[in-house]
């Protein structure tokens, strides 16, 4: 299994994740008050940030190499897999 791959493709998930989090936060409720449109944001700039760095060092080849140990690579996966499901209920209620 190729560990840095699956490792950034799981923290691209993530990225992914804030980004509709933030979306549908917008378009639920809008910026009803500043906390929301600050927070909303805050998960724009993050959920961005992290899907384009993960993009970037998966489509380098001369990438520096990510040092995983076995619990990090697991807790990468397990967070993506519950970003997934927080999506999903997010999406469904």
């Amino acid at each position: 299994m190729n560990r840095p791959l699956v490792y950034h493709a799981s923290q691209m998930i993530v990225g992914g994740g804030f980004l509709l989090f933030a979306v549908a936060s917008v378009l639920g409720d809008g910026f009803d008050d500043t906390f929301h449109g600050i927070i909303a944001t805050m998960m724009v700039i993050s959920g961005g940030g992290i899907t384009l760095v993960n993009g970037y060092q998966l489509l380098r080849s001369d990438a520096d190499s990510v040092e995983l140990t076995p619990a990090l690579f697991r807790l990468s996966v397990v967070g993506a897999g519950l970003m997934v499901l927080g999506v999903i209920l997010q999406v469904a209620l």
